[in-house]
């Protein structure tokens, strides 16, 4: 697993040998603006773009910032778009938060999102386990 990227708010990883990406949010996303918000996520996209992995393993365990409806809908138009055609994978690990779920499944239920197969988990070994499938 190579990193790719280190932030006090995500890890983003990834094993050429397996098409696998992993971004991994971390617990300073409590703190994350919606403009820090959007900068990690145009990055995250455009590792996408340059590494071009058909697997995304989503660790959202330690995400603490809640994803309002003008950044859903913002992810929905400016970030997936970027790699739809590229992951054919989701596994989203996800928060014990019901805000913070609630907030990241209305994003992954918007339009666009709906390209990707994806799935929740409860843990990042079963999450790895069928993204790997």
């Amino acid at each position: 697993m190579k990193a790719l990227h280190t932030s006090k708010y995500y890890e983003i990883s990834f094993d050429k040998s397996k098409s696998l990406i992993m971004h991994k949010a971390l617990p300073a996303t409590l703190d994350m603006s919606d403009e820090d918000f959007k900068q990690e996520m145009l990055l995250f996209a455009e590792m996408c773009e340059t590494y071009t992995p058909t697997r995304d393993l989503v660790n959202l365990v330690n995400m603490k910032y809640s994803i309002a409806p003008k950044m859903q809908e913002w992810v929905n138009t400016e970030v997936f778009p970027k790699f739809m055609n590229i992951i054919d994978r989701m596994a989203l690990v996800m928060p014990s938060g019901i805000f913070e779920v609630v907030a990241l499944k209305q994003t992954m239920e918007e339009e666009i999102a709906q390209n990707f197969y994806q799935k929740y988990f409860d843990n990042e070994e079963q999450a790895l386990e069928w993204v790997m499938e």
